[in-house]
Order: structure tokens, then C-alpha cells, then sequence
């Protein structure tokens, strides 16, 4: 059976298409931009064309399900290439906590944030890039818990967590520095 959307179609479809085609837009020059309102009309058909001759379809302006299928998969690499980056929640859960001595792989994405902050605030104790929550690495915690108003307990929880990953964006940015 043939799926296609045909143009002056109005619907969901139609704006689920127009949404896909904008992200697309916005990492792809030749592709022009488009206002999701849900209604197949001259503009979408001409991304759609655009998006067509692009990928050396037959330039239609009309979704049939190769292009459909086609639109999906640019989508989703335009959503990889323009999108924010994905946060990370090395501790999720609320009276979770990375004690003294515990193992835990997150510590080695911890040790690094800790480790590139300290290049900003040498007072900060050095730590080893490990999985272990050593002495050096509960010393560092507690370093940033006092400076952070939260409980010097040297436990990496949710609370450390937030205030570890808001000062490295604050500090670190996009780790250039130009």
C-alpha cells in the first residue's frame, strides 16, 4: 500500500513533517525554512522539493514514504548536529551518594570536572582521574561543598552533583579558550 502525503493536506502528519523539515533547515542551507502550522501548502512543498533534490529523489514536492523515510533519518542526524547536548546524571536518584572509599565509574567524568575546575581555583585538592572516592577526592568535595553553602560531608549526592556540574558550565563553558 502507498503512504504519501499530498500537498494541500492539513494535519498533525503535516505538522510533524514541518518540524522535522525546520530542525533540517537549520544545519542545511539548501533547504529552506519552514513554519509548523500543520498545513500542506506551497512552502512545505518546496522543502520538501529542496530535500528531494538533495538526496537525488524524484522532485515531487509531494512526502511519499521513501522521502518520508528519508526527511526521519536527516531529522535525526540534523537533532544530533544542532541539538543541546544530552545532561548527565551521574547520581540520580535523591538520598543517593558516592561515599568515602566507594567505587563507582561516574568518578572518572567527576575527577575530570574536578580536575579542569582546579586549574581556575588552585586552592582546590588535586585528585587522581580514578574510580575510587579517595581521600584526595573527598577532600576536593568537601572543598567545593563549603564553597557551594551545602554540608561538608565530602559525599558526592544529587545536591554536590548540581552544584559540581553548575560551576564546571560556569567555569569550563565549552572547554575552548578563545
Amino acid at each position: 500500500m502507498a503512504f504519501s502525503i499530498p500537498i494541500h493536506f492539513v494535519g498533525k502528519p503535516v505538522r510533524s513533517l514541518q518540524t522535522m523539515l525546520r530542525m533540517i533547515s537549520q544545519y542545511a542551507e539548501e533547504i529552506p525554512t519552514v513554519i509548523p502550522d500543520g498545513i500542506y501548502a506551497d512552502s512545505t512543498a518546496a522543502c520538501v522539493t529542496a530535500l528531494q533534490k538533495r538526496h537525488g529523489l524524484p522532485m515531487t514536492g509531494e512526502t511519499d514514504f521513501h522521502t518520508w523515510t528519508v526527511i526521519a533519518k536527516e531529522y535525526r542526524r540534523a537533532v544530533l548536529e544542532i541539538g543541546p547536548a544530552e545532561s548527565i546524571h551521574p547520581i540520580l536518584q535523591p538520598k543517593e551518594a558516592i561515599r568515602a572509599q566507594e567505587i563507582n565509574q561516574n568518578l572518572f567524568m567527576i575527577h575530570g570536572m574536578l580536575l579542569a575546575i582546579r586549574e581556575y581555583f588552585p586552592s582546590m585538592p588535586l585528585v587522581q582521574c580514578n574510580n575510587l572516592h579517595d581521600a584526595a577526592s573527598v577532600a576536593a568535595v568537601r572543598w567545593l561543598q563549603v564553597r557551594a553553602g551545602l554540608p561538608a560531608t565530602g559525599q558526592l549526592n544529587r545536591s554536590t552533583w548540581k552544584c559540581l556540574a553548575r560551576l564546571y558550565r560556569m567555569v569550563i563553558g565549552s572547554g575552548s579558550r578563545i
